[in-house]
């Protein structure tokens, strides 16, 4: 049941998909796939070099989000843990299973393929080397512990504490394409959980204004990171972080 790579969904508003869409091929300067599946929904944001770990999906249904899907040889053994962990099972095909975490966050248990090799980060004439290199999940304050400990028995990765008031992480396995971050949110109703993706970069300033050249906008200045929002209303963060595979 050993998850083998990991796939980052950006999950779009059909009315906004297109921009969406474009919007984050020129974050990455990746390429982009054929659509694929009954509507033509979805499509793969295809590197340059390295294996692709970040796709699109066009949703009718709610805002704009994300979601992540976990591949696995023995995709059905790591289904059945979801089970066991509390996860409500939405669907079942031949090689996939949709689910939601216990904080009702989607997820995906996939059969398919992936990896092994993570893309390099991005170097842009602006200065900034940058890639997605993370996906953050919001965590209401209810819900902490206990949806810390289902992703960590998930994914069977060490949770630790970080240095950031209100965030663990897991350790991810070598070459694994994204990092798992945890973050308590005070201010969110209920048990809800949410995610969003984290782009770490080497010159903050120089990568937001990149972003807000796409069309993105600003929405909030941490230490270290600038909450933004994609054109199709996806909240992201640029943080200004090491690109070397073994920083956490």
């Amino acid at each position: 049941m050993t998850i083998r790579w990991m796939t980052g969904f950006f999950d779009v508003p059909a009315g906004g998909f297109e921009a969406g869409r474009d919007f984050w091929l020129g974050v990455t300067g990746y390429a982009l796939s054929p659509p694929r599946g009954p509507r033509g929904d979805f499509a793969t944001l295809v590197p340059g070099e390295g294996d692709a770990y970040l796709r699109v999906q066009r949703i009718f249904d709610g805002p704009a989000g994300c979601h992540l899907d976990f591949h696995a040889a023995d995709w059905a053994g790591l289904a059945a843990r979801a089970d066991g962990l509390g996860a409500r099972r939405v669907l079942t095909e031949e090689g996939l299973a949709v689910f939601r975490s216990p904080g009702r966050l989607p997820f995906c248990v996939s059969g398919e393929e992936g990896g092994p090799t993570r893309p390099p980060a991005a170097r842009w004439p602006c200065g900034s080397v940058s890639r997605v290199d993370r996906f953050c999940l919001d965590i209401a304050a209810d819900a902490y512990d206990a949806e810390c400990g289902f992703w960590a028995d998930l994914t069977g990765w060490e949770p630790r504490d970080s240095p950031l008031v209100k965030f663990r992480r897991l350790t991810r396995p070598a070459g694994m394409p994204l990092r798992l971050l945890l973050r308590r949110t005070d201010d969110q109703p209920g048990t809800t959980v949410r995610a969003h993706p984290d782009l770490a970069c080497s010159v903050l300033d120089a990568e937001v204004a990149r972003h807000e050249e796409l069309g993105a906008t600003r929405s909030h200045d941490g230490d270290g990171w600038i909450t933004m929002r994609d054109p199709a209303g996806l909240a992201y963060c640029i943080t200004r972080r090491d690109q070397a595979p073994e920083q956490p």
